[in-house]
């Protein structure tokens, strides 16, 4: 078998319009993350941590938003995709880690920490009881983002 001689671009290193291109389909947040996350290059090209919001943001609006209230609450019951607050309650994350998140919430999407009554989101620190997590309950108290 002959060797080829012809060197392989890193995706990273395309030049950036189609580098763009091909990243504008990414829908999936936990695909952009995990694309992001093949190389520090991808990494430090990506800035996942907005990206990845911005797509969770996005998906949470198509699935819960065109229906009226009384549909959204239970719409949320099943929604698909565990958020990254989700996971970070959840799985109970140090809290370095959680309130790296908190902060990502606040700059990308406030209405995860304060709730959103309307849409049928209550407040973060709901779900940190919900899941336990009394850490994460003390961290948003001493923050102020929980009464």
């Amino acid at each position: 078998m002959a060797s080829s001689n012809k060197s392989q671009t890193p995706l990273y290193d395309l030049p950036e319009e189609i580098f763009q291109q091909i990243i504008s389909h990414i829908t999936e947040p936990d695909e952009y993350f995990h694309l992001a996350a093949t190389s520090k290059a991808m990494m430090n090209k990506l800035n996942p941590r907005r990206e990845v919001l911005v797509l969770e943001t996005k998906k949470f609006h198509e699935y819960i938003l065109q229906f009226p209230p009384i549909i959204r609450r239970i719409r949320l019951v099943v929604f698909p995709y565990n958020s990254i607050m989700n996971w970070a309650l959840r799985t109970k994350q140090p809290m370095d880690i959680l309130w790296n998140v908190v902060q990502d919430y606040l700059a990308y999407a406030p209405y995860v920490i304060y709730g959103k009554p309307e849409w049928g989101l209550r407040p973060v620190w709901c779900y940190a009881l919900l899941f336990n997590n009394m850490d994460a309950l003390h961290l948003l108290i001493d923050a102020g983002l929980a009464p």
